[in-house]
């Protein structure tokens, strides 16, 4: 497996949170054909394990790094911060819990599709100034903080997958007016 820092060095580029996906997407095509195990083929054995590991590298630094979660999760960990994992080092705040608890009560209450999309739309809002307060942390280097901010996109994107299914849930029973 690749060290910490190399995801970004594997990939050519610049250790940041807030990435350029398109040029992300384009340094990991140009790194995968330059490392792809079928340029290795009669080479020696030694030589195409060690592409084929390279490949899977540049495979788990691309699928780190294009998501903001596990990309601001990668972020802390070279800090020495586990943050959303089984080893987490960082715990949720009294405060964000209660936060968390009230937008899963709010969640559990929507009953009619039309407050359900509101809702999303609230929640997705969250997301979006979540990502811009941890690029910020990040940026000053504020990584306690940018921890619970983490900590709280991970809440805050599970209760958008559930909103999804719940969603659905009362598309299928009917309650959809769209």
């Amino acid at each position: 497996m690749a060290d910490f820092l190399e995801y970004f060095t594997l990939l050519d580029i610049l250790p940041a949170f807030d990435l350029d996906l398109t040029a992300l997407e384009t340094h990991y095509f140009q790194q995968q054909r330059n490392n792809h195990p079928d340029r290795f083929v009669g080479k020696p054995n030694a030589e195409r394990l060690a592409a084929l590991q390279r490949s899977a590298d540049i495979n788990l630094a691309y699928e780190t790094l294009k998501d903001p979660l596990k990309r601001a999760q990668y972020l802390l960990l070279l800090q020495g911060m586990y943050v959303g994992t089984e080893k987490d080092t960082v715990k949720p705040s009294q405060e964000l819990l209660a936060e968390m608890m009230e937008l899963r009560e709010n969640i559990d209450e929507l009953t009619e599709i039309n407050a359900l999309y509101a809702f999303v739309d609230e929640v997705d809002e969250m997301r979006r100034r979540l990502l811009n307060f941890i690029d910020v942390a990040y940026n000053k280097g504020q990584w306690d903080k940018m921890a619970q901010l983490v900590l709280k996109l991970g809440y805050v994107q599970k209760a958008m997958n559930d909103l999804t299914k719940q969603k659905a849930k009362m598309v299928k029973a009917g309650k959809s007016n769209k």
